[in-house]
């Protein structure tokens, strides 16, 4: 699966016309054929129905460390190319039958799926939600929980 941003070919121009060119900037690789993709609402993860779901999001930039001693230019260099397979599966489930439905809620903190002729439909929650309501809240390195997940449903 590749990504793709429109990027403004021309922004100087000021006319009514849509001046938009499609970049690349990220890729993914699926185990198997893809019966369904959905994007959260903020647009910062990727659902992906395989053999089982998996959740993927792109490269954090920001918690990357930045060497003082490197060149500007090299620098610059290396946070526009992208890198292949660089977005990061942060979740998965192998679910009994594939996944033919999935749709996120409005405001990202659920998704929904069903599968083929299935009577059942899993509304899928992030676990970690509802135990910072219950539990007394941990303290978490950020860097080592930005690139996981981890949902139930019910």
């Amino acid at each position: 699966v590749r990504i793709f941003e429109p990027i403004a070919s021309n922004p100087n121009v000021r006319n009514f016309q849509l001046n938009y060119q499609w970049q690349k900037t990220g890729q993914l690789f699926l185990s198997s054929v893809s019966y369904n993709l959905a994007w959260d609402p903020q647009g910062d993860r990727l659902l992906t129905a395989t053999d089982s779901l998996q959740l993927w999001a792109p490269p954090l930039w920001d918690i990357l460390k930045e060497e003082d001693d490197c060149d500007e230019d090299v620098e610059a260099e290396h946070i526009t190319q992208p890198v292949l397979n660089d977005w990061k599966c942060i979740w998965e489930c192998r679910t009994a039958i594939p996944v033919y439905l999935m749709a996120w809620s409005p405001d990202g903190e659920y998704f929904a799926t069903a599968g083929k002729d299935d009577c059942l439909l899993k509304v899928w929650y992030l676990t970690t939600g509802w135990k910072s309501a219950m539990l007394v809240p941990e303290v978490v390195d950020k860097k080592a929980t930005a690139m996981s997940a981890n949902f139930s449903f019910v």
